[in-house]
């Protein structure tokens, strides 16, 4: 969509700000926990089945070792960065125009809940 001139960078990034996945989740819980807003117990609960950088059965549970693998996660948590709004009225239009011409069969907000399942699955 960039290349074809339908949004700029800056609409990309912001659209996948607003993705929300395990790692964008564990970064405002974490945030809520350094804040007093949730438990470390319940931090651990909903994270501690992770592994670190992989999906080997093999490796370590976060619940392993909650001060060496989830309490730097804790400590280094930042304030969730606002989401501008990713894609406005324009934006929409020339994306629906475009799946249009290409007969596609969608509109834009099919394929922007289609992309968001897709990047969040």
């Amino acid at each position: 969509m960039i290349r074809e001139g339908l949004i700029d960078q800056d609409d990309f990034d912001d659209f996948m700000k607003s993705v929300e996945t395990v790692s964008t989740r564990i970064q405002h819980d974490a945030w809520k926990c350094k804040q007093g807003d949730m438990s470390t117990d319940d931090f651990v609960a909903s994270y501690g089945h992770l592994r670190p950088g992989t999906y080997d059965i093999t490796s370590p549970r976060y619940s392993s070792d909650v001060e060496l693998y989830l309490r730097p996660i804790i400590d280094a948590a930042e304030a969730p960065a606002a989401v501008s709004g990713y894609w406005n009225d324009a934006i929409r239009t020339r994306i629906g125009e475009r799946l249009s011409e290409e007969k596609l069969g969608v509109d834009c907000a099919e394929f922007e809940a289609f992309l968001r399942d897709a990047i969040e699955g």
